[in-house]
């Protein structure tokens, strides 16, 4: 399971360039064998980040305050 909490609130989020939704936003991130998975966090006015991750099956939490550009 992943979740997903920005400041400010309402970031978009995509996965592997798929929009998934806005945060604070909890889900499944599903493996795919060793592959890295990309989790994007976007919001007008401000930095992107960009994350690869690999689900272990351990809880994934991201907590960001992001940067204005």
């Amino acid at each position: 399971f992943c979740v997903i909490v920005t400041e400010p609130a309402k970031a978009e989020v995509y996965v592997d360039g798929l929009k998934l939704g806005v945060t604070p936003v909890g889900f499944v991130l599903l493996k795919r064998g060793d592959t890295p998975r990309t989790v994007e966090i976007r919001m007008s006015g401000y930095r992107s980040i960009e994350k690869h991750l690999v689900p272990d099956g351990e809880l994934i939490s991201i907590g960001v305050t992001l940067e204005k550009q």
